[in-house]
């Protein structure tokens, strides 16, 4: 418990708001779960990431009560690591729904295909596989999802701003949803870039530079939580 404390501390506590959050979040695309077909795969989206962070947690307890503790820390890199793969599956079926490009939409295919053989590639080569994964795989795999998620953000941007004023914004979903997701990759990109060099160069501010990582994915899961008060019907 001491280490999962010194984690929320380290962070400013704002993963704990983050958890607080994603809680929420949960809850509420639970009950709403059939209000709008581009969101429904969005429950399952915050239950991940919920997963995620129980198995860090229990990789602290592990290592807090001396049992496995390698094992466990392992296996929650992993369960971070394949979070990124399914973060971009989700955004990306819900960017196929929404986009209305078939050029766009077959790129979207072709390119979740290719990132998966350069996901298990990454992991493959990795200098610590099998036992886990390192933190510079995991930034420059995240880095590839970060470019291609902005691409997408984009083209929906591109598509509906060309709809106005037909479209009434405060009532797309997507466009809630797309504005979290601009800002968080859009913010959290210049880090994961410099992430490595950071890892070098000052290891002792790494941990707390993850803050960031929280910061945004509040700010994503409260536009997704506004996309769900949305009024149905009125969406294009």
């Amino acid at each position: 418990m001491q280490e999962i404390i010194e984690d929320w501390h380290s962070h400013f506590y704002t993963s704990v708001v983050q958890l607080i959050v994603l809680i929420i979040v949960l809850i509420i695309s639970l009950i709403l779960r059939k209000k709008f077909k581009q969101l429904k795969y969005f429950p399952v989206y915050a239950i991940t990431l919920l997963l995620d962070y129980l198995f860090l947690y229990l990789s602290y307890v592990a290592k807090d009560v001396e049992y496995h503790s390698d094992f466990f820390r392992g296996f929650s890199a992993y369960v971070d690591y394949l979070f990124t793969l399914f973060e971009l599956i989700i955004f990306s079926h819900f960017y196929y729904y929404v986009i209305n490009a078939i050029i766009v939409k077959k790129l979207i295919l072709i390119v979740n295909i290719l990132f998966a053989i350069f996901f298990i590639y990454m992991a493959v080569n990795d200098k610590y596989f099998y036992p886990t994964i390192s933190e510079p795989t995991q930034s420059i795999v995240y880095t590839v999802e970060s470019i291609i998620l902005l691409f997408l953000c984009s083209v929906y941007f591109l598509e509906t701003f060309k709809k106005i004023p037909v479209v009434d914004l405060k009532n797309e979903p997507a466009f809630w949803i797309s504005t979290g997701v601009f800002f968080f990759m859009a913010c959290t990109l210049p880090f994961s870039l410099l992430e490595n060099h950071i890892h070098k160069n000052y290891p002792n501010s790494l941990l707390t530079s993850y803050t960031i990582f929280h910061v945004f994915y509040i700010l994503l899961f409260l536009m997704i939580f506004r996309a769900y008060l949305c009024k149905p019907g009125k969406t294009t």
